[in-house]
């Protein structure tokens, strides 16, 4: 038995955080109104004028979903990292970096764009439209959304090292991995309808990892022993 104080906490935290986290981020697309791509200010600042609350609540519903993705990431990375140490540490720090990155992407879509929404409803449509546009294609913006990647590029490290290491099963390795990039591609992909494909995907990856880490036994989570469930 490993002398390593709490694994079981961090590791059943971490399994919940996998469920709980993906639960979120698919309740935040279903409930989210209309996203349109750039060069549509004045259709999305209607649309979400319209549904303001709604929008509001939709983000920080994702919000919550990032502060659970950081345990989970984690979670994982520990896992690995006892057996890949280079993917694990990779993986981690990547996943950490992406859920700073998409806590930025809400702050400036999320309640930038709804605070200007209350501008365009006031009656100055040609300021808000103008706002939103320059919030849409800033050079500045780069800084705030290219972290966002990391999340594509960390789940992937994670998924597939989880699986080569045997600490996930081939399937939910590769799920995981096709979950990265389907949201990491939601900063350039302006379409409810993948938002919610992808926090599908994620949920199913989530609920597999959460499954593996929930029956692992305290040994295999610390590096040592077999992969044999939990008492």
């Amino acid at each position: 038995m490993t002398d390593l104080p709490h694994l079981r906490l961090y590791r059943r935290g971490a399994a919940l955080a996998w469920v709980l986290g993906p639960a979120l981020i698919l309740a935040d697309n279903l409930i989210h109104p209309k996203e349109y791509p750039p060069g549509h200010e004045a259709h999305q600042l209607a649309d979400i004028a319209g549904h303001y609350t709604q929008w509001q609540v939709a983000h920080l519903l994702g919000l919550a979903a990032i502060f659970l993705f950081v345990p989970a990431a984690l979670g994982l990375a520990f896992v690995v990292r006892r057996r890949a140490p280079l993917a694990g540490l990779v993986g981690g720090a990547l996943s950490l970096i992406g859920a700073l990155g998409f806590a930025s992407v809400i702050g400036l879509d999320g309640f930038a764009w709804g605070v200007v929404s209350e501008v365009y409803q006031r009656g100055d449509h040609a300021t808000a439209q103008l706002v939103l546009h320059d919030l849409q294609h800033s050079q500045w913006g780069y800084a705030y959304y290219a972290p966002g990647a990391g999340i594509l590029l960390g789940l992937i490290v994670l998924g597939l090292a989880g699986a080569s290491t045997g600490a996930l099963s081939g399937v939910v390795g590769l799920l995981l991995a096709a979950a990265g990039v389907m949201v990491g591609l939601e900063t350039t992909i302006h379409s409810n309808s993948f938002f919610v494909a992808g926090a599908a995907v994620l949920l199913a990856a989530g609920v597999g990892v959460a499954a593996h880490l929930w029956r692992m036994s305290d040994d295999f989570y610390a590096g040592m022993g077999s992969s044999a469930s939990a008492p």
